[in-house]
C-alpha cells in the first residue's frame, strides 16, 4: 500500500510530465471567423459578422463575429 506522501508524489510527477508532453504539441493557429465548416454558432441569427469599420487589418479577412445575446455561445469542431 502506498503511503499519502508517495501517491502525492507521484500525482504531481504525472501531471508534470503529462504538462509537458502536452505544451510539445500546441500550435497557434487562425481560423476565419466566418468558416461554418469549422465554427458552429449557436443561435446564429444572434450573431454579427462584420468588419470593424478601419480596423479590419486586425482581423482575419477584415471581418470579427461578436453577439451581445447572454448564452449565445460558439464552437470549434477539429481532429487532432
Amino acid at each position: 500500500m502506498l503511503s499519502n506522501l508517495t501517491k502525492t508524489i507521484f500525482g504531481t510527477l504525472t501531471t508534470f510530465l503529462f504538462s509537458i508532453s502536452v505544451c510539445t504539441a500546441l500550435q497557434n493557429m487562425t481560423f476565419d471567423d466566418q468558416d461554418f465548416s469549422v465554427i458552429t454558432y449557436k443561435n446564429p441569427e444572434d450573431w454579427k459578422h462584420d468588419p470593424l469599420v478601419g480596423f479590419e487589418y486586425q482581423f482575419y479577412n477584415g471581418s470579427r463575429s461578436y453577439t451581445y445575446v447572454p448564452g449565445a455561445s460558439a464552437s470549434f469542431g477539429f481532429t487532432g
